[in-house]
């Protein structure tokens, strides 16, 4: 038949036809194509049904209880014309198990900035949804809802300290590496810089993973003031004992005589300012 049609139009005069009778010959050529390909796809499903190909109903959800009972079915156990789904049980998924919700370099800082965060009365999660943390001010119908949550949907925040009560985020802090050094990077640090800005949310970036110099910056976050002069109190390191105490930061510049803080002072400071 193929062989026939196709001789039909090598062979036809089509310079004595008149437009209609070329209308006519177009109509027959998809008709007889759409006939072809419907031939070809059912002769496929049927082959596909005598192999024991097994495709739930689309509208049947198959659990790991009742999998059996569905693929033994002698009425459930051909359907050459439903599509088979992507995820069902027995089927071999490409998926494994991580050994860790954290990299290397972050389960190392993570270990170096639990201890710090806890000691001040904060609890510290990893790998939490931007939008988990910001809520926008628009609602779902107005104009722009999904572009602006497009941008906190998608990305993640490397750690969020929270009240160890409500969970209310009170910093983030993000753990920067040569990875951040590309556009794409910069271009997500940057919306982070600013949407947290915006929020009034501290955002804190490190890139040296050291117990002393996270705590340091940890603290100086906090913004803790200092009422002789206005400045900050800052986690300074005593050159002779090697502990840790509170001294303005405005101490070397304007020879402020503020006097110096324990840390058992600094948390209760900052538990006052969070």
């Amino acid at each position: 038949m193929g062989n026939i049609f196709i001789n039909f139009i090598i062979e036809a005069d089509w310079g004595s036809l008149e437009i209609a009778d070329i209308i006519i010959v177009l109509l027959i050529v998809l008709f007889v194509f759409s006939l072809f390909t419907i031939i070809i796809r059912t002769v496929f499903r049927v082959i596909q049904a005598f192999l024991g190909f097994f495709i739930p109903e689309e509208d049947e959800v198959i659990t790991e209880e009742n999998s059996e009972d569905i693929t033994s079915s002698p009425k459930k156990q051909f359907k050459p014309f439903r599509k088979k789904p992507l995820i069902y049980w027995g089927a071999d998924l490409p998926y494994k198990l991580n050994k860790s919700l954290l990299t290397d370099r972050e389960s190392e800082f993570f270990k170096i900035l639990e201890p710090i965060v806890n000691k001040y009365g904060f609890r510290v999660k990893s790998k939490v949804r931007m939008a988990d943390v910001i809520n926008l001010t628009l609602d779902e119908s107005q104009k722009n809802y999904w572009k602006y949550f497009k941008e906190i949907s998608q990305k993640h925040f490397d750690f969020c300290i929270c009240d160890p009560i409500s969970l209310a985020p009170v910093m983030i802090i993000e753990l920067d590496d040569k990875s951040h050094e590309s556009e794409k990077a910069k271009k997500s640090d940057r919306i982070k810089n600013i949407i947290c800005n915006h929020i009034g949310l501290k955002l804190l970036r490190i890139t040296l993973i050291d117990a002393i110099h996270i705590e340091k910056h940890f603290v100086s976050k906090f913004k803790i003031p200092c009422t002789n002069c206005g400045g900050i109190y800052m986690i300074r390191t005593n050159s002779k004992t090697d502990e840790l105490f509170g001294g303005c930061s405005n101490f070397q510049e304007t020879k402020c005589n503020a006097p110096t803080i324990s840390m058992d002072e600094v948390k209760l400071r900052i538990a006052q300012l969070a």
